[in-house]
């Protein structure tokens, strides 16, 4: 429930008043009811240990809301982040680890901007974890690490991008448990915009032995030399696609921001 409450109270301040103090004064304004038993009120015993995709999810809905009322300050649906748990034996060490990680995805466009590449939305926060720092504690290797191009919805103002992070395994029994929104419910586009790229786990990507894996999943197995590709999901586009700038729809094209296709970009 307090993740709700955050939830609630900061997509309500980002978009009513940014500069408003974040206090009890301004909490007693919002008035939440959440049905003990849904999904917003869970009870004991449901899980609530990835809790913080499922907020990102529900800041959507919330900025949807409020975008009706304000139209001027609407915010397109965006991309979560994934949560993946790399867990094994370093052979280095002979110590067992688990890797706990998650990864940024793309902020929805606004009425009058872009959104924004790569970055935690509504009530996420977590900081980047350096590729010298993986390396280093554990027995993977960092072989890409960008932004995912064309994963942002097109529109007048273009979508945040997700990211592409691919991980080559250096060791042996290592496995990964897997946890994610937006992979099969794209972020939809607001006034016409595109909607973002869902996001995908992969595992040996643009090999014979690429095979998608679920969007949810414990103790998947990671033989020795293989890559797990990470793609996060891209911001929905806000607009309609033929009004954009001619100078940013050039550029778009030059750096491949935007989906070449309404629908979002396949994961590739």
């Amino acid at each position: 429930y307090r993740a709700l409450l955050a939830t609630v109270y900061t997509v309500a301040k980002s978009l009513l008043d940014p500069e408003v103090p974040a206090n009890a004064g301004y909490y007693r304004t919002l008035h939440i009811t959440a049905p003990p038993g849904c999904v917003v009120g869970p009870t004991p015993p449901a899980a609530v240990g990835c809790r913080s995709i499922s907020a990102t999810v529900l800041g959507d809905v919330i900025a949807n809301a409020l975008s009706q009322a304000m139209p001027d300050k609407a915010l397109a649906a965006s991309g979560p982040h994934h949560l993946y748990v790399l867990a094994g034996t370093d052979a280095r060490t002979g110590a067992y680890f688990v890797d706990y990680e998650t990864l940024a995805g793309g902020m929805g466009a606004r009425a009058s901007r872009d959104g924004v590449d790569g970055v935690r939305v509504h009530a996420s926060g977590s900081s980047n974890l350096p590729v010298e720092a993986v390396e280093h504690a554990y027995p993977f290797r960092v072989e890409r690490y960008a932004l995912w191009n064309a994963s942002g919805g097109a529109g007048k103002y273009r979508g945040g991008m997700g990211v592409m992070r691919d991980y080559r395994v250096l060791g042996d029994g290592i496995v990964v448990s897997l946890s994610s929104e937006r992979q099969h419910v794209a972020a939809n586009g607001m006034q016409g915009g595109g909607a973002g790229a869902c996001g995908a786990f992969i595992l040996n990507p643009d090999t014979p032995q690429e095979r998608k894996l679920p969007s949810a999943a414990g103790e998947v197995v990671l033989p020795r030399g293989s890559v797990l590709r990470i793609c996060t999901p891209g911001g929905g586009g806000y607009g309609n696609p033929a009004e954009r700038n001619s100078a940013a729809s050039e550029r778009d094209a030059r750096e491949e921001r935007v989906s070449r296709e309404i629908g979002g970009a396949i994961c590739k």
